[in-house]
């Protein structure tokens, strides 16, 4: 009880990644994949990514909204409420943070929502779709392969490898990424799920999407912006 007494009231600092002489995005990489700038966001000039960038980044890299799905998002969120109510009223290893409102989370959880991650809901049970379950699905909700072109898909498949590095998670083989590329570009195309997911997203949020820096990802592969999915 002591321990958590002196835990929870150890200093009065601002939060901030490397509080106390801690990044939390270092020490715990295989939980906390590289952040995102508010540029990179989809419809970054809608309120909630502006709250996003205020209040989430306060800890922690900030996230894309396609880490999780509209599902998922209301847990994480509950979760993170309660990390930053404690943290605003006892300062913790976080040091002292900045909470929402009420008005302000629910800005962000709209955003959130209408950004998400779609899943994916329909499957054949072939070989190519079953290396893409095995491996992709280990750090997140399988997308649906609708959500992004054929054309898109290479950039996704970069961002994800660069992820898995600094997430200290074993490099897929060239001939396993090659396979699930080949997999969700053919599926992209014939998905029960393509025209509506199409029909959802305006051009300019796809542009969004992958719209930021180039990373090459090494011999046979295009260098890629760092999309966020």
């Amino acid at each position: 009880m002591l321990l958590l007494f002196t835990l929870l009231t150890a200093g009065q600092a601002v939060a901030g990644h490397d509080w106390g002489g801690m990044d939390l995005c270092t020490l715990y990489p295989e939980k906390m994949p590289p952040g995102m700038s508010i540029e990179q966001l989809p419809q970054s000039d809608h309120p909630g990514a502006l709250l996003m960038q205020r209040y989430c980044a306060q800890c922690h890299n900030l996230p894309g909204p396609g880490r999780h799905t509209a599902v998922e998002w209301p847990q994480v969120l509950e979760r993170m409420d309660t990390l930053m109510e404690v943290s605003s009223r006892f300062g913790a290893l976080l040091g002292r943070v900045e909470v929402p409102t009420q008005g302000e989370s629910l800005q962000i959880q709209a955003y959130l929502n209408t950004n998400a991650l779609q899943p994916m809901r329909h499957f054949s049970g072939g070989f190519r779709e079953k290396s893409y379950q095995q491996h992709c699905s280990g750090c997140h909700a399988l997308p649906d392969p609708a959500q992004h072109s054929a054309d898109e898909w290479p950039m996704v498949m970069a961002r994800m490898a660069r992820n898995r590095e600094v997430m200290k998670r074993a490099p897929l083989s060239p001939e396993t990424q090659l396979t699930i590329l080949a997999y969700l570009q053919q599926a992209s195309l014939s998905s029960p799920s393509a025209e509506a997911i199409s029909g959802a997203a305006d051009s300019t949020n796809r542009r969004q999407r992958i719209a930021c820096s180039c990373l090459a990802l090494g011999p046979g592969w295009p260098s890629a912006p760092f999309c966020y999915w």
